[in-house]
């Protein structure tokens, strides 16, 4: 379903209706729901409206992109993505990637090949399709998603790390390892990232993760199977299947 799907490498949008069913099941009234690795919100177009529905009193969608967030901020604020784009466009975008110009991120990932930052200008060369316009309709579908909430939606751009919170639930989303990246960030520290996970638990957070392995202490909680699909330049993953974890401490706790 192309229509509704912006391009971004290691987006959710397929998964995102298994993933919300998992906030649902464990979310509770009262709650705030956060995604520290919102990036195209392909996860949170599906798992917002099932927090809120299961009691959530707020939304904290961040990102380490701050091109990213900026271009969230700037179409809740009323700014609408061009259904057409020049190479011409595309290059100066790529050339000054303004964090601050929401055509940086719309261009960068939305029309880039694979969804990757700037990896080039993605182009139908039989143009039957108009990825510009798919990347408009989905980012005005998400926008819509989040204007029709009723409880507070907060959109920050930050490094993970800084979310801290105490008894709410957070969908992490952090990169692959031995993948390809959507961003040009430096190298991601995994033993760093599951030690921010097991605080997390410690102060009374439900927290799902989705990767392809975790540590002995997290236990695989649904897989997708192997459902990546592979870049050009990717390094692969180690076999195992794209899967939902939880910290084993949570499964007995949620059962």
């Amino acid at each position: 379903m192309w229509l509704n799907k912006m391009k971004y490498m290691g987006g959710k949008f397929r998964q995102s209706p298994k993933i919300a069913e998992m906030v649902g099941k464990h979310i509770k009234s009262g709650m705030t729901y956060y995604e520290p690795f919102c990036g195209a919100l392909g996860a949170a177009l599906k798992c917002v409206p099932v927090a809120e529905a299961h009691g959530a009193c707020g939304i904290v969608l961040s990102d380490v992109s701050e091109c990213l967030i900026t271009m969230w901020k700037a179409s809740l604020s009323g700014w609408v993505p061009p259904a057409t784009v020049s190479l011409e466009t595309y290059k100066t975008m790529e050339k000054t990637r303004d964090p601050t110009n929401p055509l940086t991120a719309y261009c960068g990932f939305g029309l880039s090949f694979g969804g990757r930052y700037f990896e080039g200008l993605a182009r139908d060369k039989k143009k039957r399709r108009n990825y510009a316009l798919e990347a408009k309709k989905s980012i005005l579908q998400k926008t819509k998603m989040l204007q029709e909430v009723k409880i507070p939606v907060t959109i920050k751009h930050c490094d993970y790390r800084e979310i801290r919170p105490i008894a709410s639930l957070l969908y992490l989303d952090p990169p692959y390892a031995n993948s390809t990246k959507a961003h040009d960030f430096d190298k991601f520290s995994y033993p760093e990232f599951w030690d921010y996970v097991r605080d997390l638990v410690a102060f009374d957070n439900i927290v799902l993760i989705t990767n392809f392995v975790a540590p002995k202490d997290f236990v695989r909680v649904f897989s997708w199977g192997d459902t990546t699909v592979r870049h050009h330049s990717s390094k692969g993953t180690d076999g195992t299947n794209e899967s939902i974890f939880m910290h084993k401490s949570q499964v007995v706790k949620v059962k």
